[in-house]
């Protein structure tokens, strides 16, 4: 398979809580997507302490929080973290469905996520921002509004005037799906509940991806006794 060129893209995840359960479903969802294409770095932020036995991402403990010290993480300290132009959050139930869907534009943009029924492009579930905007958004007080709405409502014309671009409607659409456009192909999606029959796709490719690690490593340790 030939893996997507994203060396100019941070990919990250981030568990805010001490939910196990959240972990144990993420960690796949973390290995499908690293093996997608060759990120310039790929991190796991969570509030659990984490150890992997071969680690080929990065892990950074953070405090545990809710909701709203997510918004304060994301907007005020992410910036801190990324080096690369740009950068990808992915969930449990957000992340790449189709990679030979990419387009090089989804990247011309310093933001992108699935767009919204009012017209306006603003899920942050999987999407990609640029470091330019983490910037900008660490200079501006928050006061606690969903992340998503602080991004793309609140703060969308004065940034705007920062000459700060947001993805159009369409390209957005082929980039990622979640309240709308729900039958159009797209790169990836975001939402169990909104996007129900891609959310099925999406956990049946993390299953066969995991069977097939699962018979890989079965296969090198069998190969590794025999030459031993």
């Amino acid at each position: 398979m030939n893996l997507l060129d994203l060396r100019n893209v941070t990919l990250f995840t981030i568990i805010f809580n001490q939910e196990e359960r959240y972990l144990s479903a993420v960690i796949p969802v973390l290995h499908y997507m690293r093996n997608q294409g060759r990120f310039g770095r790929v991190i796991l932020f969570t509030a659990i302490p984490f150890s992997d036995t071969s680690p080929d991402f990065d892990i950074v403990v953070i405090p545990p929080t809710d909701m709203e010290g997510l918004g304060i993480f994301y907007l005020q300290h992410l910036h801190e973290y990324i080096k690369t132009p740009f950068a990808m959050w992915f969930q449990d139930d957000g992340f790449i469905l189709e990679p030979s869907r990419w387009e090089p534009e989804f990247l011309a943009y310093d933001f992108i996520g699935a767009p919204w029924g009012d017209g306006d492009v603003g899920n942050t579930g999987f999407s990609i921002i640029s470091r330019r905007l983490l910037q900008k958004l660490a200079l501006i007080p928050y006061e606690g509004t969903p992340l998503d709405f602080f991004i793309c409502k609140v703060n969308k014309e004065r940034l705007m005037r920062e000459r700060i671009r947001y993805a159009p409607v369409p390209v957005a659409a082929r980039f990622s799906t979640e309240t709308t456009n729900q039958t159009d192909p797209s790169f990836g999606y975001h939402g169990r509940n909104y996007c129900p029959p891609k959310h099925a796709i999406g956990q049946e490719k993390i299953r066969k991806f995991m069977e097939q690690q699962t018979q890989a490593s079965k296969v090198l340790t069998t190969l590794h006794a025999y030459c031993s």
